[in-house]
């Protein structure tokens, strides 16, 4: 009897590592298909820039699409900052927001710059310093990626 009680939970076992297995390997294809689809895009990032009329003000709109290729609802975060040639930040933004499976998401924010970082600004010297952060699986797997992009 003891010998069948051992096989039972042997087979238990065996049977939760292959779906914790499966469920992880799930995970992981889908974060990254998800990944390298947004990074890889026809326009990964879009960007624009501006003044505001009556402050004088540079606003710098940014714009990213973020296409879902997995089987979980994702939570994607996007915080940039824009940096100057010595690392000085001028502006940062953040926008966040959960994608569904096979869904799209347009993650939007304004790098807003004063009107003298924006009429001193010389774009060959800055950088902007790009963070995703990706949760999935109902928010128990998370990883983040930080890349840095010469306009």
């Amino acid at each position: 009897m003891p010998k069948d009680k051992t096989r039972i939970l042997t087979i238990i076992g065996i049977a939760l590592e292959l779906a914790f297995l499966s469920s992880f390997l799930t995970v992981a294809y889908g974060s990254l298909n998800t990944l390298v689809a947004t990074v890889q895009g026809e326009r990964p990032i879009e960007m624009d820039m501006d003044r505001d009329p009556i402050s004088g003000d540079g606003i710098i709109a940014l714009g990213v699409n973020v296409r879902n290729r997995g089987f979980y609802r994702i939570y994607v975060r996007l915080h940039v900052r824009l940096m100057t040639g010595p690392g000085k930040q001028i502006a940062d933004g953040t926008d966040s927001k959960y994608v569904e499976p096979g869904d799209e998401g347009k993650l939007s924010l304004a790098l807003t710059l004063s009107k003298d970082d924006f009429d001193t600004l010389n774009l060959s010297d800055a950088h902007f310093v790009v963070q995703f952060d990706f949760r999935t699986f109902f928010d128990l797997v998370s990883f983040g990626m930080e890349l840095e992009a010469r306009p």
